[in-house]
C-alpha cells in the first residue's frame, strides 16, 4: 500500500473539475449560461434537470451545494498535503467524499426516478465523486495502517 499522500494527489484535480462542472451547473440554474450542448433528448437535458423542482433544496440550489463540497474537498486535501501539521487528516477527506457521494446517490434517484431525465454533467459530477471517494477511501486505509513515504535519502 502506498502512502496516503499518494492517494490524495489526484483527489484534488478531481475536486477542481468537479467544482467548474458545479459553477457551470450553478450559472445554467439561474440561467447565465447555455447548456444546451447537454440536452440531447427529452429524457436527456442538463437544463430540464437543473431548472426543476428538485434542482433546489431547503432553497439553496444543489449544485451550489455541490460546488462549495469539492471546493471544501480540495482545501482539504491541499491542507493534508501541503502542511507540515495539517488541520485535517485522510479520515476527514474520506468523511466528506462519503457524504458527497451519499447525495450524489440521492441526486441520481430524482433524475431518473422522479424527473426521468438525466442531466449528463451532473453524471459526470457523480462519476468524480465516485473516484474521489474511492482515492480518499484508499487514503484512509493507508493513514489507518501507519503507511508512511520512505524517507529520502540524505546527500551527499
Amino acid at each position: 500500500m502506498r502512502p496516503p499522500e499518494t492517494y490524495l494527489a489526484p483527489v484534488v484535480l478531481l475536486a477542481f473539475v468537479g467544482a467548474g462542472i458545479s459553477g457551470f451547473l450553478l450559472a445554467n440554474h439561474y440561467g447565465k449560461v447555455d447548456a444546451g450542448f447537454c440536452s440531447i433528448t427529452p429524457g436527456v437535458s442538463c437544463e430540464d434537470v437543473n431548472r426543476s423542482p428538485w434542482a433546489k433544496l431547503a432553497g439553496i440550489p444543489v449544485a451550489a451545494i455541490g460546488l462549495a463540497g469539492f471546493l471544501a474537498l480540495a482545501v482539504m486535501v491541499l491542507d493534508i498535503r501541503l502542511r507540515e501539521r495539517p488541520l485535517f487528516r485522510a479520515a476527514h477527506a474520506f468523511l466528506l467524499s462519503l457524504g458527497g457521494l451519499g447525495f450524489g446517490v440521492y441526486l441520481t434517484w430524482v433524475e431518473v426516478a422522479v424527473l426521468r431525465t438525466i442531466c449528463l454533467l451532473c453524471v459526470v459530477t457523480f462519476a468524480l465523486g465516485i473516484a474521489i471517494s474511492a482515492l480518499a477511501g484508499l487514503a484512509f486505509l493507508a493513514e489507518r495502517r501507519g503507511v508512511h513515504a520512505p524517507a529520502a535519502l540524505p546527500e551527499e
